[in-house]
């Protein structure tokens, strides 16, 4: 069911753009974190 309010298209943009940074951090940090591992492996 969907609810009854309503979103304008603005909301929706800001959300997605608020995802789409959270996302683009999360990336960020599995590389970093991947470069950390690979580094430590001989």
């Amino acid at each position: 069911m969907l609810p009854k309010k309503r979103f304008s298209a603005e909301q929706i943009v800001v959300v997605l753009r608020q995802i789409e940074v959270l996302l683009s951090q999360v990336k960020s940090a599995l590389a970093k974190s991947d470069l950390f591992a690979q580094a430590r492996i001989p």
